[in-house]
């Protein structure tokens, strides 16, 4: 029903009718507009009381006359008590029926002034539907707009926010009044202000339409954005403002992003594969050497030491091939099996400790025994820690401190590995997990090391976190869930 409608003025028009004069013109108490429906219903859509002395006549009148009033859409009088009420039918439906009910008390309203009423009932009541159906195709268009999947914002020409469509609060969690009237470049993340001041001052000069691309719109939030800034031209072909059009390309540039890595992990895997064939073999002539020597004997204590250490090495390498394969999906796999998180870090110190390459650097060693057990790869492990540890003896320059620490938390054992290195620009920590992303300038790293690092740590279910200050130092933190119940140390983990 119409007025039942929220965007109708029934108020609106009685409000106007009494800053017009009207009522106290025709000496009114008491005006309504009401809706009668086909089943007999009436309701009261607005209502203004004159000289607040009405009180509940109105009720008392509709329960009174109720019945007349849905049989005769006629002009009529009633009376109850010392008032006069005045029915002016404005409108008939093909379900429902509006009329106007004034009241006077003391005595009828006069021929003159109800021929006024009459005429100002029918002429506001005109405005009113117009208007109604003026907000109706307004929010049609409106939410023709809401239903487009873009973020769309209108601007003016000063820049400022005309309109926005509901996908901003969806894509964003912006509210759209909180963007309404306040210029958008205050708005946005100050990262993109100044493409965007660009763009905009384009398409308000020259009227072309500019390709913002993808940037991180709004602040606070990790969202990108696939942006266009068009000119917006009146019904006169005057330029009045921009209109900016954003698609959420979040999850694309994430799959694109997937799709890059496999590629590169396909690469890796045909690179490893040829390690496998040319470094594998002199490897195991390697081990037989060297074994055969210590089973010899005759050695010194020193060069059973350094044959142990070839071993150990050659180990080494052996393992970073495999996991090289593994990642690159090369058919070489590894089952995690339940292991003490302390040995391994106790062993990759004691490589570490053979491998400063002459700087005076203090191991600061501190594991908390009461770490039991995790579900991991031993061996990948293993690298992966020493990976970031060289790292921090890379980041030393002459001298300094590397700390080594492990804790037990209620569900979780957290290893954190702490140098005073030059540290890591803001910027830069971001890529760091990136394959072939390396910080050596000068020494020329592979970008490899912290690549494998977190595939390893992420097998484990482990999160990796990196804070850092230059000329400070940096932290890296491994936390990793404990598994329930705990299996004993050595028993392969059948799990997922």
């Amino acid at each position: 029903m119409l007025f039942h409608d929220p965007s109708c003025r029934a108020e609106v028009t009685l409000k106007e009718n009494h800053a017009m004069g009207m009522y106290r013109l025709c000496q009114l108490d008491w005006v309504a507009i009401c809706t009668k429906t086909n089943q007999g219903a009436i309701y009261i859509d607005a209502q203004r009381d004159e000289t607040g002395a009405a009180g509940d006549i109105p009720q008392r009148f509709l329960d009174q006359y109720g019945h007349e009033l849905t049989c005769d859409d006629g002009m009529q009088l009633f009376q109850m008590e010392d008032c006069y009420f005045r029915k002016i039918p404005i409108r008939r439906d093909a379900s429902y029926s509006v009329f106007a009910l004034y009241c006077r008390k003391g005595e009828d309203i006069s021929p003159a002034n109800l021929e006024w009423l009459q005429i100002c009932s029918e002429l506001k009541y005109a405005y009113t539907l117009l208007n109604n159906e003026s907000i109706q195709e307004r929010d049609l268009s409106e939410n023709i707009v809401d239903s487009i999947e873009s973020a769309i914002v209108v601007l003016d020409l000063t820049g400022k926010v005309v309109s926005c469509n509901g996908n901003i609060r969806h894509m964003f969690g912006i509210g759209v009044n909180t963007l309404l009237s306040r210029n958008f470049l205050t708005c946005i993340n100050p990262a993109c202000r100044d493409a965007f001041s660009e763009c905009f001052q384009r398409i308000t000069q020259l009227g072309q339409r500019q390709l913002l691309g993808d940037i991180v719109l709004f602040p606070n939030t990790d969202r990108i954005v696939n942006a266009t800034l068009s000119p917006l031209r009146n019904s006169k072909g005057h330029l009045v403002g921009g209109v900016l059009v954003g698609n959420d390309v979040t999850s694309l540039r994430s799959m694109e992003h997937e799709l890059q890595q496999s590629k590169q992990f396909s690469l890796l895997g045909q690179i490893s594969a040829g390690l496998a064939h040319d470094v594998k073999n002199p490897l195991m002539n390697i081990n037989g050497c060297a074994g055969a020597l210590l089973r010899n004997g005759g050695l010194s204590p020193e060069h059973q030491e350094l044959l142990n250490i070839i071993l150990h090495e050659s180990g080494r390498i052996n393992n970073v091939i495999e996991q090289m394969l593994s990642f690159g999906n090369i058919s070489v796999s590894r089952k995690p099996s339940a292991m003490n998180l302390n040995d391994v870090l106790d062993n990759c110190v004691r490589i570490i400790n053979r491998q400063k390459n002459g700087k005076q650097i203090d191991m600061d060693v501190a594991l908390d025994p009461s770490i039991p057990t995790l579900i991991a790869d031993n061996g990948g492990l293993q690298q992966a820690f020493l990976n970031v540890l060289i790292n921090s003896v890379e980041a030393i320059q002459t001298s300094g401190t590397i700390r080594v620490c492990s804790r037990r938390l209620p569900r979780t054992a957290q290893v954190s590995i702490q140098d005073t290195g030059c540290g890591i620009p803001p910027e830069k920590i971001d890529h760091l997990f990136k394959p072939y992303y390396s910080t050596k300038a000068r020494n020329g790293g592979s970008g490899l090391g912290l690549f494998v690092a977190k595939r390893v740590f992420d097998q484990s279910k482990a999160i990796v976190s990196i804070t850092s200050e230059q000329n400070i130092g940096t932290t890296v933190t491994v936390t990793f869930p404990l598994p329930e119940p705990l299996p004993a140390e050595g028993e392969e983990y059948h799990g997922i």
